[in-house]
């Protein structure tokens, strides 16, 4: 997990609990039902969807002077995309702070990647009403644009919200991932990482040098064989 406490100038825990566009920056809409408040997430993320735009626009433009209008258009929605703003939300434990109803936290809603994104946009508008643009650049500069940079769009697919989102359109048994191993090679440990139906029913498996891609692979291996299932 990317520490920004040094961009933030605090934990963002402390953020949440003394600065209220913050804690509005994480709650989503089920959980104000729940508890009668008069706000949400929804109209930072409006704002940081305006922010974000405008800063990959400009940072991309100035990276790519060879590319043309189309090329850099395509490349702004690669980066701006659902898959890519929730793994940068992941990237900075954005899911940990999550205000979610029952019903939503019950379903899987920290791991959706519709609200993963959300919370990402509606996070760096926070940071922008809080610290002004030079701190959404920081933060811009860890995540999105390191990835661009990097030319690593294209290899964004987080398995495990595939997943998730699979079993409960299906309405199909929780799942759970489970650490069953370590095993070291060339002085590199490498965890083996079980996911499971119900608790109880192996659906994949995958190895990582730490247990977010451990899962990651095994969530991949569930998706491929119960792809093969279907057809």
């Amino acid at each position: 997990m990317i520490n920004i406490e040094h961009i933030l100038k605090s934990t963002l825990l402390d953020k949440i609990k003394n600065n209220k566009n913050y804690r509005e920056a994480f709650t989503h809409r089920s959980f104000s039902n729940e508890h009668n408040l008069d706000y949400s997430y929804e109209r930072l993320e409006f704002l940081g969807d305006s922010i974000l735009g405008e800063n990959i626009s400009i940072y991309i433009w100035h990276l790519f002077p060879e590319k043309d209008e189309g090329q850099l258009t395509n490349l702004r929605s690669k980066a701006v995309r659902q898959e890519t703003l929730a793994a940068a939300a992941i990237a900075l434990g954005l899911q940990h702070f999550l205000f979610l109803g029952n019903g939503e936290k019950n379903t899987g809603g920290q791991q959706r990647e519709s609200i993963l994104s959300d919370i990402f946009e509606s996070f760096l508008a926070a940071v922008y009403l809080d610290l002004g643009d030079k701190a959404v650049k920081s933060i811009l500069d860890l995540t999105l644009f390191h990835l661009i940079e990097d030319n690593q769009l294209e290899t964004i697919v987080d398995y495990k919200t595939k997943l998730q989102e699979l079993i409960q359109a299906e309405k199909r048994d929780p799942i759970n991932y489970k650490t069953v191993d370590q095993i070291k090679k060339d002085n590199v440990t490498y965890f083996v990482v079980n996911v499971y139906l119900d608790n109880k029913i192996l659906i994949g498996q995958g190895q990582g040098t730490n247990k977010k891609k451990a899962e990651q692979e095994a969530a991949k291996a569930a998706l491929d064989k119960l792809s093969k299932v279907q057809q």
